[in-house]
Parts: structure tokens; sequence; C-alpha cells
């Protein structure tokens, strides 16, 4: 999942948090196209549902991006008791 991979190895927030809002709106999105999406049709909703894998692509993306270059974070040493 794109949302823990940046979380855990990006420094701070900076793609964790719009990951995570991606990540979360693709899965919604899907399962809304597998219920029929926004018209509650009998049938599954093939838009809604390139929606959600576009944005969890988007969301990888954006995830390769962030974690592309590590060494350049400068994370704050944590001192030793």
């Amino acid at each position: 999942m794109p949302a823990v991979v940046a979380a855990r190895y990006t420094c701070g927030t900076r793609a964790s948090g719009p990951v995570t809002v991606l990540s979360l709106a693709a899965i919604v999105s899907v399962l809304f196209g597998l219920n029929g999406g926004p018209m509650a049709r009998d049938e599954i909703n093939w838009e809604s549902i390139y929606l959600g894998l576009s944005l969890w692509l988007f969301a990888g993306i954006w995830t390769y991006i962030a974690t592309k270059n590590l060494e350049t974070c400068k994370l704050p040493k944590q001192k030793k008791n």
C-alpha cells in the first residue's frame, strides 16, 4: 500500500498525508463502483473503478518519486540515553 511506504520511508510528512488521502479515495472509489456507482445501478460502474485504479496508480507514482532520493532527507538524529 503506497500510504504505508510513504509514511515509513519518507521525511516526516512530505508525502504521507496526500498519499494516504489518495489511497483511501482509490479504495472508496473502487468499492463504490462495485456497488453501482453514483447512479446506484444494478451493475458494476466501470468508470468509478477506473477512477479508483488511476488514483491508486497516481499514489504509487507519488510514493516512488518521494522515496527515490532518500539520501537527501535530513532527519534529526536520535539522542542516546
